[in-house]
């Protein structure tokens, strides 16, 4: 007898359920019924969320009057045109800033908007090329100025040379620069390869002109004999200067002055001879100015550092031969070009960072 009830309280409850759905299904509000469904419109079309309101216009497309559905839809269309020129119009504006990164987080923020936009997709594929594109610029500008610099100090350093006799440090600086420079003649010809392959002739005839320039044998040029160094004349040459030169009648020898190095045995002038020798000797290895000599090291320990990367620390070194000659051109020029390019790799270093995080 306990049974019955039980089973009769149980099928009242499941009726009672069944009821209560229905009914809430009977009498929920219809939004396609009721104005809320134009301002949810509304509002996804001023959020810019266009994808969105399309969605929810497509759902209702069977529940809106023809009219107002097609009206509807095609002014979507439009605002989304719209919002998809004025968004490339923007981020070309940041673009020619030299403000990449800003450019694609624009666009990245808009793609979330519009997913399906093609135009949004297609330029966003190209400011990251064009990003590529200045970076690997860049690097190349680099590579130019230290070409540049190595190239203007091995010369100074060569006319130095013909003037004083280089010291065994100072050789074998000139010859550190020379394997440096070798180094970057072969940088420069896979430069000029990658070019011709990517359709840049005009960047790829600069690499080829600067290869060029430290290596000038390897060019068209190569026929043509260098200047020969002092030290290089031949002994022919100078046989034929003196040919060359008119016959003059010869002099008659001095008479005996009073100077008493003149009336002096062959012993004592030799002696006398070999002591003024000496003395210009003595003059000739007179130690450098260390003023000098500090500027010089200052000076090369700061292209070493240049070239293996550390321009930070390239810049203080400069900075202490400033320390010692305030008027340095050189080295002013040198911190100059360091702060350039810091500057310019920092930017680098933030346009890599953006778009990891992205």
């Amino acid at each position: 007898m306990t049974e019955y009830p039980i089973k009769k309280a149980l099928l009242l409850m499941i009726w009672l359920l069944l009821a209560t759905g229905c009914a809430v299904k009977t009498h929920a509000p219809d939004l396609t019924t009721t104005p809320d469904t134009v301002l949810l419109l509304d509002q996804l079309v001023s959020e810019q969320e266009y994808t969105k309101a399309l969605e929810t216009l497509e759902a209702l497309e069977n529940k809106i009057a023809g009219e107002d559905y097609d009206s509807r839809k095609r002014q979507i269309s439009r605002l989304i045109n719209e919002f998809e020129k004025n968004t490339i119009a923007a981020a070309t504006a940041i673009a020619d800033r030299e403000d990449m990164p800003t450019a694609i987080s624009l666009i990245d923020t808009a793609l979330m908007k519009v997913p399906a936009s093609k135009e949004l997709s297609d330029f966003h594929l190209r400011l990251i090329r064009e990003r590529e594109r200045r970076m690997e610029e860049a690097q190349t500008h680099l590579l130019f100025l230290e070409a540049e610099y190595l190239l203007g100090r091995l010369k100074w350093y060569k006319e130095q040379s013909r003037l004083i006799k280089p010291s065994l440090i100072t050789r074998w600086q000139m010859s550190s620069m020379e394997g440096s420079l070798d180094h970057l003649r072969d940088r420069f010809l896979a430069c000029e390869k990658k070019q011709q392959g990517a359709g840049n002739p005009e960047l790829a005839a600069k690499c080829q002109l600067m290869a060029t320039r430290i290596h000038p044998e390897s060019s068209t040029e190569k026929n043509i004999p260098p200047e020969p160094e002092p030290d290089q004349v031949k002994p022919e040459e100078l046989f034929k200067t003196k040919k060359s030169r008119p016959a003059q009648p010869v002099a008659a020898p001095p008479a005996p002055t009073a100077d008493p190095a003149a009336n002096q045995s062959p012993e004592q002038n030799t002696t006398s001879v070999a002591r003024e020798i000496k003395g210009s000797e003595a003059t000739e290895e007179k130690p450098e100015n260390p003023t000098r000599m500090m500027i010089e090291q200052y000076m090369q320990e700061g292209a070493s550092l240049y070239r293996t990367g550390k321009i930070s620390e390239a810049r203080d070194t400069w900075l202490k031969v400033l320390d010692l000659d305030s008027e340095h051109q050189a080295a002013q020029e040198q911190i100059a070009r360091a702060e350039k390019v810091l500057k310019r790799l920092d930017s680098l270093k933030k346009a890599n960072e953006t778009s990891e995080k992205q």
